[in-house]
């Protein structure tokens, strides 16, 4: 599903998903469960600095009517939306619950080639990682365009990010990491459950998937 697709495309991401199986890849997280508008958001992330975990998401601010269908959205109303979930994406919680994310990964993967590297160093390179990348922010690149035949809201769509970021925020932050945590954690996220809001607009937008 592709709303806002890869949501963290980051240097981390992308070797952890050499690891595991197509099935696997965000199974039911922010980057598989935000489907329509195509507004990618990529995360470039290190590994130096100091760092903390993600945060609880509210609504997501927009002028664009709530109700008002995604498909039924005028070219100036496109370019308002795409405005403001682009201001989002770049300074709110989307960007420091993907980067703790990514910051799990790379302390995971740091774990498994220095088998010698304490809990210490682990959460050095977490906490690093999770620094370099809210520093780098995120870029973007948005597409608002829906098929006529998608009945999905500006407010459901809204949901279904919320719902899907805040699964995300759950992960706890790089004081956290220990050895023995690690691949639990990345674990639960890659076995998160597509929202509810989310699974409703893929059935409801089927050419969105």
């Amino acid at each position: 599903m592709r709303l806002l697709t890869e949501t963290v495309g980051s240097r981390s991401w992308n070797a952890f998903r050499a690891l595991r199986t197509p099935s696997d890849h965000w199974r039911g997280s922010a980057a598989r469960a935000m489907i329509g508008l195509s507004l990618t958001v990529v995360v470039v992330s290190a590994s130096c600095g100091d760092g903390g975990g993600g945060s609880s998401v509210g609504s997501i601010p927009t002028s664009v009517p709530a109700n008002k269908r995604l498909s039924d959205l005028t070219p100036a109303e496109r370019g308002q939306y795409c405005a403001d979930l682009t201001a989002w994406a770049m300074s709110g919680p989307l960007l420091t619950a993907g980067c703790n994310v990514d910051a799990w990964i790379a302390a995971y993967l740091q774990s498994m080639v220095d088998t010698a590297a304490s809990d210490a160093d682990l959460r050095a390179t977490c906490s690093g990682s999770y620094a370099q990348c809210v520093a780098n922010g995120v870029t973007t690149t948005c597409d608002t365009s829906m098929p006529s035949t998608c009945t999905a809201t500006v407010s459901e769509y809204d949901a279904c990010v919320v719902e899907s970021i805040n699964a995300l925020a759950a992960v706890p932050s790089c004081s956290s990491v220990t050895r023995g945590a690690l691949a639990p954690t990345i674990n639960s996220i890659g076995s998160q459950a597509v929202s509810p809001m989310c699974m409703e607009i893929a059935a409801r937008c089927p050419a969105m998937m």
